[in-house]
């Protein structure tokens, strides 16, 4: 059976808030519901893998939910456990590397990497890191330095396809990207530096929000076959 858009999305964000309330009451189950989110994903894409012309981006886009899916289980389990923090931090930064490899292949050329865009986010990140780098350990300095770049350099490849896909399926995928920054953020925040009051909630919310409106984007970024 192939879920329409609208089935889909309403699905999607049920099993959301479903996992939502299960981390705030019932943590833990957390392992047993995240993965539905990503799994569901990656039955959308699949089911609609003939809309494709370009299938370096559907198999970009499956890898990174593969490592979406090992990093939501490293997350689960990182409290008081740097190691397994690490784990879940290169999981995900494979993650954004191949949606930055999916975002590439739909780029638009005409566009030069070094755009006005992409000075704004470098600002953001250095002041990402002037916040955090005091209170990240030495031992996670290097990846927590390199995960920031690779994230803002997703949101600067979603920004790259404007006038190479549609419109509306271009700035989806810049919001997912951001949602997705916003997310890592609070989640760093809480990790090294204090609790922030209802941040499970915001986090899940932006992280469930970011992954579907980036799958969206890619997906609905090609024209619709011929039946």
């Amino acid at each position: 059976m192939k879920l329409n858009f609208k089935q889909l999305a309403i699905i999607y964000f049920v099993l959301l808030y479903l996992h939502i309330t299960v981390v705030v009451y019932f943590p833990e189950l957390e392992s047993f519901t995240k993965p539905f989110l990503i799994l569901l994903l990656g039955y959308w894409l699949f089911t609609h893998k003939s809309r494709f012309t370009t299938k370096g981006v559907f198999y970009a886009t499956v890898a990174a939910l593969v490592f979406a899916l090992i990093g939501d289980q490293f997350m689960v389990y990182e409290e008081g456990q740097p190691l397994v923090f690490l784990g879940g931090i290169m999981s995900f930064l494979i993650t954004h590397l191949f949606y930055i490899k999916a975002f590439s292949l739909q780029r638009n050329k005409k566009q030069p990497i070094l755009n006005p865009f992409f000075y704004i986010i470098v600002v953001q990140g250095i002041f990402i890191l002037s916040i955090f780098y005091e209170y990240v350990q030495d031992e996670l300095k290097v990846p927590v330095i390199l995960y920031v770049l690779v994230i803002l350099a997703m949101a600067n490849f979603a920004s790259l396809r404007k006038h190479s896909v549609d419109d509306w399926n271009w700035k989806l995928g810049i919001i997912g990207a951001f949602s997705f920054i916003f997310s890592d953020i609070i989640i760093a925040y809480t990790h090294f530096i204090g609790p922030i009051y209802g941040s499970t909630v915001i986090v899940l919310t932006l992280y469930g929000a970011a992954q579907f409106l980036m799958v969206k984007s890619i997906i609905y970024s090609f024209e619709t076959p011929k039946e």
